[in-house]
């Protein structure tokens, strides 16, 4: 038995068994033939027809077949000629951060340093002096420059607006935001994993292993109220000139990100690290406060859980995120699993890696032995995972430099000597760079991966300019963990600007299935390892029924058979035919979801 037929049945007070499927004569049925259907199934079968009644498939095949199946009362609906698929599934992102991003003021298109530059310019002439400026989440690796900005650059745009430029896990500051925060003058104490400094010992401005921006100034503003002697005007605070969102904009904001999630095919998509808060958003859409309909993607959320907690309160957070009552039978919005970090960033330059990056102009390295933060070492890595699983829950942890993998598989196969963990689909988040010799003990260990194809497009011509093709042998090695019977599954990481073509991390997934096939990065024609190419079928299956494997709903999602929930996508071309430089540019033309299209162009 399944785990999730398990949770399912357990928590409804019934046995299993049975069809997973009875069609009631009373629904309506919909023949959708005159195109190509391509299932997704074991055999990945193409299709001449497919019926559906209610929200589930009824048969799937020959015309003759399916509409014998149907039965007399149907509506036949002609593709014309289109391609069907099944409806996309993006295993990683995080929708409420990316619908919230651009509510105060929109944030332009940044390729470049002095791109960077005029946006703050233009930032510190509109705001009163004294607020912050900043961008969160720009990546050195998509920046022309390949660089971080300097504290003198920074100083140099305004010395009266504390400015900041956030990468995720490193930060840079302006000499106003060091000020600011406590550390020149050693006036707040706070928490960070390490201050890059100039050959005098002062800081450069830039930070590793900081929190975002918000935590970060709490932190500051908590430590100057315990030391008590800063005057008010020099302490840290939110800049009393930034709009903040209603909580009814948030949903309205909230069902318009899904509704552009629908608009490239998604119909499931896993939000990761959310709060307790968060969960009260995702409740009105589920709830259907918006009006019927206003969940247009299947949700299995992936809960926050900070590794640097003390086990006691990491197991206390786990029975508060258990006892939120988030389900975690339903199909529609559950509770998936935990996350927690182990590592810094490739896209900054934190990642933890077995060997030393090298002094590098790119990432502001200059301790030729530095590897990288790891934020949890690998007995605290089994506790935590330990204690995920005696909740009954997913496990995954971003997860990104060779040593952050490395500790994580081991912690997992060290808990797996003492209890069976394959039933929980454990994770890693992104695994961008695998040691080749560890991965025949993920695959025997049925430790599954959630990949982020797309960043070797975006991210590939920085990482080459540091690393070099030889070090690059084991950076996203699809073929070779394909090869091992890895479990893999794909997703975006989008997390800031709605739309797909503005959205920082690009969530098309038919550019991510194109790099997939092509392993072609922008700003470089040096193709990165194409031994690690993919089939269109594997690049598909990474989006349709791989991500439902790691998501336990393999039995409901991700294929197009008798059923299964009758989520489709109707695509402007045949992804497994048209030439693969245009792979990329494949558009939906209609999204169905649990048997009604909840997008069409």
């Amino acid at each position: 038995m399944r785990r999730r037929d398990f949770l399912k049945c357990a928590s409804l007070g019934l046995a299993c068994g049975g069809p997973l499927f009875a069609a009631d004569d009373s629904t309506e049925t919909l023949l959708f033939t005159g195109g190509k259907i391509i299932t997704c199934d074991p055999a990945f079968s193409l299709a001449e027809a497919m019926a559906i009644r209610g929200n589930r498939i009824l048969a799937v095949g020959g015309l003759d077949r399916v509409a014998a199946a149907a039965g007399k009362s149907v509506r036949r609906i002609y593709l014309d000629g289109k391609t069907m698929i099944p409806g996309l599934i993006d295993s990683h992102l995080h929708p409420i951060m990316a619908a919230d991003y651009e509510f105060d003021h929109t944030v332009p298109e940044i390729e470049t340093i002095d791109d960077l530059f005029a946006f703050f310019r233009n930032r510190a002439a509109e705001l009163p002096e004294g607020d912050w400026i900043g961008i969160d989440y720009m990546f050195i690796t998509r920046l022309r420059d390949r660089r971080y900005p300097t504290r003198e650059e920074l100083d140099a745009i305004s010395e009266k607006h504390p400015i900041y430029f956030n990468t995720g896990p490193d930060m840079v500051l302006n000499t106003a935001a060091l000020k600011r925060l406590g550390f020149l003058d050693g006036a707040a104490k706070i928490d960070v994993g390490r201050i890059e400094t100039a050959p005098d010992g002062t800081p450069t401005g830039l930070l590793r292993k900081v929190p975002s921006m918000t935590p970060l100034i709490t932190s500051a503003t908590e430590a100057y109220k315990k030391n008590g002697s800063v005057p008010p005007e020099q302490q840290p605070f939110v800049s009393p000139s930034l709009k903040i969102a209603s909580q009814d904009d948030r949903r309205k904001r909230l069902a318009r990100q899904l509704s552009c999630y629908n608009s490239v095919g998604f119909t499931t998509v896993s939000p990761r690290d959310e709060y307790n808060g968060d969960i009260e958003l995702w409740r009105t859409l589920y709830t259907g406060s918006l009006g019927v309909g206003s969940l247009t993607c299947r949700c299995p959320v992936m809960m926050n859980v900070d590794q640097g907690l003390p086990i006691g309160e990491i197991n206390a957070r786990l029975d508060e995120i258990v006892g939120l009552g988030l389900s975690r039978a339903s199909d529609e919005f559950w509770l998936q699993g935990i996350k927690f970090y182990m590592d810094g960033g490739m896209l900054t330059g934190s990642a933890r890696f077995l060997e030393p990056y090298g002094v590098s102009s790119i990432y502001g390295i200059t301790d030729p032995e530095y590897r990288g933060i790891l934020f949890i070492d690998a007995e605290k890595t089994a506790d935590l995972v330990r204690a995920v699983f005696d909740h009954g829950l997913q496990p995954t942890a971003h997860a990104v430099g060779d040593e952050a993998v490395k500790t994580l598989v081991e912690a997992y196969i060290a808990v797996s000597r003492q209890r069976s963990i394959r039933e929980f689909r454990p994770c890693l988040s992104h695994a961008n760079f695998v040691p080749f010799d560890l991965i025949p003990k993920i695959a025997e260990s049925g430790i599954a991966l959630d990949m982020q194809p797309a960043w070797l497009y975006m991210d590939g011509a920085t990482l080459l300019a540091h690393f070099g093709q030889d070090r690059l042998a084991h950076f996203q090695p699809y073929r070779t963990l394909i090869d091992a019977g890895v479990p893999i599954g794909g997703g975006s990481d989008h997390m800031l600007k709605m739309e797909p073509q503005r959205s920082s991390n690009l969530y098309s997934p038919f550019l991510a299935i194109e790099t997939m096939l092509t392993r072609r990065a922008r700003w470089t024609d040096e193709v990165i390892h194409p031994e690690q190419r993919v089939t269109r079928e594997e690049a598909l299956r990474f989006y349709t029924n791989w991500n439902a494997w790691l998501l336990n709903r393999e039995d409901v999602l991700g294929s197009l058979e008798p059923g299964k929930y009758a989520d489709f996508v109707l695509l402007d071309r045949d992804i497994l035919t048209c030439p693969v430089e245009t792979v990329s540019q494949a558009a939906p033309l209609e999204t169905w979801l649990d048997g009604k299209p909840v997008w069409q162009k």
